[in-house]
């Protein structure tokens, strides 16, 4: 018997253990890396720290009311509503950007299948201003040039459909409020408590 095989036949056991193990890794180890679409956090989920918070609707004073979405992480803000389709997003759905304190808020459009309106918010989900009808930019290559938002200095910032009778509805200076079983103070609280 050659005196090498017994170490070729080690290294191949190895070999093959080894491949079997990364082979059979769990799948949710690499999805949870990627970022959460907009799609998947509209829907419930216990191992989401903001569920009990992630969902709410938002009330304009003429009692129109949309379903609000809160995007909070860094990862889940850059996705935004990229790659959500025309069907996919309601006209009674927005994706609310919510950030820890006031700044420069500015948006880019990549990947976007509808129009939108962007309303710019203060703390107390005051409108401060309006960038209307943002044109959608399927994809993300260039030309045509993917359309940025003005720049305005505001804590949160709104996205709907310019199409929807919410968005047609709102002006600056007015103040959405969020309805119970929720309050502003109650969303605050939790997105600290992740920050």
């Amino acid at each position: 018997m050659n005196k090498f095989m017994p170490q070729i036949s080690l290294k191949l056991i190895l070999f093959l253990s080894l491949s079997a193990f990364i082979g059979c890794q769990d799948e949710s180890v690499t999805t949870q890396k990627e970022p959460a679409t907009f799609k998947a956090l509209r829907t419930a989920n216990a191992n989401d720290p903001l569920d009990s918070v992630r969902r709410f609707r938002l009330a304009h004073p003429s009692s129109r009311m949309i379903e609000t979405v809160l995007l909070v992480s860094m990862k889940e803000q850059e996705v935004g509503l990229s790659g959500t389709k025309d069907h996919e997003f309601k006209d009674n759905e927005g994706a609310l950007f919510w950030y820890p304190s006031t700044g420069t808020r500015r948006f880019w459009m990549p990947d976007t299948y509808f129009n939108l309106d962007l309303v710019f918010l203060d703390d107390e989900l005051t409108i401060v201003d309006i960038d209307k009808n943002l044109e959608a930019h399927p994809g993300m290559d260039e030309p045509p040039n993917i359309v940025f938002s003005k720049t305005v200095r505001a804590r949160h910032v709104l996205e709907v459909k310019a199409s929807s009778e919410f968005a047609k509805a709102l002006k600056v200076g007015e103040r959405l409020q969020v309805l119970a079983p929720l309050n502003l103070s109650q969303i605050e609280s939790k997105t600290r408590q992740l920050q």
